[in-house]
């Protein structure tokens, strides 16, 4: 939204079809609604602060979830896993991606990985510092999970313990 105002959604259903042997879950608009102009100042916002172009297919996916040792088996979601096989790799590269997604749980997730990798000593530009100090002060929510328990917190309360310099 802008000022308050929603400028894009797209409501649809899971239809489940069947493909060869198999069914397969689709999603066709019930609803659109897309403001052009002020979508237009969004994706130029977007891209003004994060320096990439805004992925739109990417605007409303709750698939990824934010956390660690989750469920019954207390296995880290696949965010983490990617997340720490990139700090390993020490592939800030990569992980600045991360941290220009329009998906905010993928955001988190780079700036934890970005704290991981100055406290083994790699430096940030003055642009990465900024992205990252965006991200941090972000109004709204992310999809979390720890133990058998997933829930929205706000993103301030998620990222408090990354702490740069």
């Amino acid at each position: 939204s802008i000022q308050n105002k929603i400028i894009f959604y797209d409501l649809s259903e899971e239809v489940n079809v069947k493909v060869d042997q198999d069914w397969a879950p689709t999603y066709p608009s019930i609803e659109y609604y897309k403001n052009q102009t002020y979508f237009n100042l969004a994706k130029s916002a977007f891209k003004q602060l994060f320096h990439s172009g805004l992925d739109t297919t990417m605007l409303f996916g709750d698939h990824m979830v934010y956390g660690e040792a989750c469920g019954y088996a207390g296995e880290d979601p696949q965010g983490k896993k990617q997340m720490d096989n990139l700090v390993e790799l020490k592939d800030k590269a990569t992980i600045l991606t991360w941290l220009q997604s329009s998906i905010t749980e993928k955001q988190v997730y780079a700036v934890d990985g970005l704290w991981q990798l100055t406290k083994q000593g790699i430096k940030l530009s003055d642009t990465e510092k900024q992205i990252i100090a965006y991200i941090m002060n972000k109004k709204g929510s992310v999809n979390t999970c720890a133990g058998c328990m997933h829930y929205r917190r706000e993103i301030k309360d998620v990222v408090k313990k990354f702490v740069f310099n």
